[in-house]
């Protein structure tokens, strides 16, 4: 089952190129039948559907308040009651403020969309220029906004799809853009799987927030709830059992869903845990796994690596004048990830610029260290991975080494 992950290159719709590596990376790193195919760019320059702007209201949002203390009552002032319907034993009483949660930050004043059918254009344009397979998978991933509001949707061929990938920092708080972007791709790819046609999919899609997959979610702020459960009904499941579906294709939907659930879950406590992810590093490449964060993988290039992994193994810190000292084993370590042709020569060279305090290269191999880590696990829990320390003192890596694992 190939699934072909595209975007426009129209100013206005592009994803981000770490955005959109991002979401791809964290596709593949679940295994199982699904192919996550990168498509990098579709062309849609013929197309002449125009974009549209439009005012949305904005509508202001109180926090939650407790009017009033409430005694707490003694055992000589409880009561007994009957229940003389079911529904007096099921349903919770009193009045509530039902005031929405604000919003993380305040939302725009406008934006600017298109209908439905530009999405599913570009998907079919994309199809034909690249003859893509009838029974494949398109996903168009845009900046752009729709006219329904939607998050995404699948289009009359049933293997078409969009998914917005703008504006979550106003539905979810403290959370990376590729994991609701990753669940809203293998969400469509589940309801492909359970239903038969559109209006058998709208029919099965929940009105009511169950924490289900299948959650409409009319309320936008709604989809923290299933990202947070990620979790399928028992209705749901029961249609997947009937319809008789691949089940390890339903096995890589759900183990997506595990991942995205724990990292939100993960990024929600940990201001109050004050505890850093857990960090594997993995095979003879090195690569980098922070596990409490659904196995959350960053990507570095072979000199970062090599600098962060040498800090790594030095948890004493180092003076970056005294990183000359030490070029033996830096060498031993961009041999690993290098595949510079000229072998040992190209190898001493990049060193040699590394440690030469004049040439300014490891401050900026440094910064983009930095860059990579917050981008990938905010600002607060990079903090713990970082390659720090005051001005004219040993660099190093705070996490406590006990958090850190190698499976090479």
């Amino acid at each position: 089952m190939k699934v072909h992950l595209i975007t426009s290159s129209l100013d206005g719709e592009v994803v981000k190129s770490d955005l959109f590596d991002n979401v791809l990376s964290f596709l593949q790193q679940s295994s199982g039948p699904i192919q996550f195919i990168p498509a990098w760019q579709a062309h849609p320059h013929l197309l002449d559907t125009p974009s549209f702007s439009i005012q949305r209201p904005v509508e202001i949002k109180a926090s939650f308040k407790i009017e009033k203390e409430v005694a707490r009552p003694t055992k000589t002032n409880f009561f007994t009651r009957s229940i003389a319907h079911v529904k007096d034993f099921l349903e919770q009483k009193g009045e509530i403020n039902d005031t929405k949660e604000e919003l993380p930050k305040a939302p725009p004043a406008e934006e600017r969309f298109s209908p439905w059918v530009y999405f599913f254009e570009i998907c079919a344009m994309y199809r034909m220029r690249n003859e893509i397979p009838d029974e494949d998978h398109v996903f168009l991933l845009t900046a752009l906004a729709n006219d329904k509001n939607w998050f995404g949707s699948i289009g009359p061929s049933g293997r078409d799809y969009f998914v917005h990938t703008a504006n979550w920092e106003y539905f979810l708080k403290d959370t990376d853009s590729r994991f609701p972007i990753a669940y809203e791709v293998v969400v469509w790819l589940l309801r492909h799987q359970m239903f038969s046609s559109r209006v058998e999919m709208m029919n099965g899609i929940h009105a009511t927030p169950r924490g289900c997959a299948n959650d409409f979610c009319q309320d936008k702020q709604q989809i923290q709830l299933k990202m947070r459960t990620g979790d399928v009904c028992s209705t749901c499941l029961n249609i997947l059992q009937v319809k008789g579906r691949e089940p390890l294709i339903i096995a890589q939907i759900m183990d997506v869903f595990e991942r995205v659930r724990l990292n939100v879950l993960f990024r929600e406590r940990a201001a109050i845990l004050k505890r850093p992810s857990r960090l594997e590093v993995r095979g003879f490449t090195r690569k980098l796994f922070f596990t409490d964060l659904g196995n959350l993988e960053v990507s570095l290039n072979p000199k970062e690596k090599t600098i962060f992994l040498f800090f790594l193994n030095h948890p004493e810190g180092v003076l970056l004048s005294h990183m000359v000292d030490h070029r033996s084993e830096l060498e031993q370590l961009y041999s690993f990830f290098s595949n510079t042709s000229g072998g040992g020569q190209r190898i001493s060279e990049a060193i040699d610029l590394l440690v030469n305090p004049t040439e300014g290269n490891l401050q900026q191999v440094l910064s983009r260290i930095k860059r990579k880590l917050e981008s990938n696990l905010g600002v607060e829990l990079a903090k713990h991975y970082l390659i720090s320390g005051p001005h004219g003192e040993p660099k190093r890596i705070a996490i406590d080494r006990e958090f850190v694992t190698y499976n090479i």
